[in-house]
């Protein structure tokens, strides 16, 4: 067989998406920090919103 469903979904996943980044030179967890601090910014962002809201 090929081995298929040799490990469990998350680990095949993990190493693809880690095989991928490597392939296209990119630093795994530079990426998941830039995205915590954008969702952080968004986050910042709404919440001045609706403050603004809250306000008016």
């Amino acid at each position: 067989m090929l081995g298929l469903f040799a490990a469990d979904p998350e680990t095949w996943l993990l190493g693809r998406r880690a095989r991928k980044a490597a392939r296209l030179g990119l630093d795994v967890d530079d990426v998941e920090r830039k995205v915590a601090l954008r969702d952080e910014a968004r986050a910042k962002k709404t919440g001045k919103r609706r403050t603004a809201c809250e306000l008016s």
